[in-house]
């Protein structure tokens, strides 16, 4: 089945307490004079459209200037014409990830594996390749800028741009890394880490925030007329939560995104682990701080424990967006979430469940909504991380070597 209208970023995100490894997939809505490949998109949200370069551009006639302010056209790739069977498969055969970026039906390569293949000096990897594709520097003869789904099928000319002056945007180190899953000119999707704040509060002067780590890790939108002298968060996640945020460029996107938020247009979705065996599905309706409050949970996967009997991942989809719901509304059935240090052990009545040093068991994991300019449904997808299986996997290796040193 292919959606006529939907787009899909999914961020696969592989963490630990000090790295990150991701990858991305997203079918952008069509653009002139490029070639979309079909394999590149799963095949429940493909919408495929093929396009050709047009030839005979003169390079000679572009202007340098970048396609953002402060950036310049620094060099000139003329992609070859190519044979598949005689230039390109024998060089990417033994090595399946490259592979995934060639489409058999249409012969064509993703730019990021053409870019490697006949430009090894200027990228010697396919990780340098597409790298410089996410980072919006690869253009199309008439400075488009190319993404990284995007496919070449013959002969090609494309352009290098990089920053030549200081932007608008800090270029110093940055206070932390937001792994970036999308962005245009009006709105940028990135991977909160936990831990980290989403705005200063008086009880936190000190260390970086999601606001302020925003502008470092997107680029300057185009949109002069309308443009935000920083890109803004436009919802919350509780300082100890991770996972996907927007934000926004503009005055217009911010408005009309944060809009979606409070009518309850935008989808979320959540991973926890609680304390407990939960068991099954339901839906949590308590209000919270006189308003109106509702959680829809999913039990996912249980784990026997040691120190609470059971533990259990579940899914979390809150139809409202109060202060520490989701945290609230496991612990009204008894469940609260693991490393939650306000609302576990003596909060629930268990004094002997003391929040774990493991940080608080909650990921925002998929956001879903209308870009707030093209008006088109895109989702957004971070991965669960690596700790939370871990955990499960921990908790439930305790008991059972417990178990069988008791029965011996």
């Amino acid at each position: 089945m292919r959606p006529k209208s939907t787009s899909h970023v999914s961020l696969l995100l592989l963490l630990t307490l000090s790295t990150s490894e991701y990858s991305l997939q997203f079918c952008f809505p069509k653009l002139p004079n490029l070639v979309s490949s079909k394999r590149s998109i799963p095949d429940r949200l493909k919408q495929t459209h093929v396009y050709s370069f047009s030839h005979g551009n003169d390079i000679g006639a572009v202007n340098t200037n970048g396609t953002r302010t402060g950036f310049s056209i620094v060099k000139t790739f003329e992609i070859p014409a190519f044979d598949v069977k005689r230039d390109v498969l024998p060089r990417i055969q033994d090595t399946s990830n490259l592979l995934r970026e060639f489409d058999e039906e249409t012969s064509a390569l993703s730019i990021s594996l053409a870019l490697h293949l006949f430009f090894q000096d200027d990228f010697p990897s396919m990780t340098s390749a597409r790298k410089t594709v996410r980072r919006g520097e690869v253009l199309s003869a008439d400075k488009q800028e190319l993404g990284i789904k995007f496919y070449v099928a013959g002969a090609q000319t494309v352009l290098l741009q990089s920053r030549s002056m200081p932007g608008l945007f800090p270029q110093g180190v940055k206070p932390f890394d937001m792994p970036v899953v999308y962005e245009d000119d009006f709105i940028g999707v990135v991977v909160k880490p936990a831990g980290v704040l989403t705005h200063r509060n008086r009880g936190n002067s000190q260390g970086g925030t999601v606001k302020s780590g925003l502008a470092y890790n997107l680029k300057p939108t185009s949109c002069a007329h309308d443009a935000l002298f920083r890109p803004v968060p436009c919802h919350r996640l509780d300082q100890g939560t991770g996972g996907i945020m927007l934000a926004a460029k503009t005055r217009s996107a911010a408005a009309e995104a944060t809009n979606q938020f409070m009518t309850r247009k935008v989808e979320k979705e959540y991973v926890a682990i609680v304390a407990g065996r939960l068991e099954g599905s339901g839906t949590v309706e308590l209000p919270l701080a006189n308003q109106s409050a509702c959680t829809a949970f999913y039990a996912l996967k249980h784990a026997r424990s040691l120190k609470y009997g059971w533990v259990t991942m579940v899914k979390a989809l809150p139809k409202t967006g109060r202060k520490h719901q989701i945290r609230k509304h496991m612990l009204s059935l008894g469940h609260p979430i693991i490393g939650d240090k306000k609302y576990t052990g003596i909060s629930c009545g268990r004094p002997e469940w003391t929040p774990e040093p493991t940080g608080l068991m909650l990921w925002a994991h998929r956001l879903k909504l209308q870009h707030p300019e093209s008006k088109e449904e895109m989702e957004f997808v971070a991965e669960v991380p690596l700790r939370f299986g871990r955990f499960l996997d921990r908790e439930h290796e305790r008991w059972r070597n417990l178990t069988y040193c008791s029965l011996e």
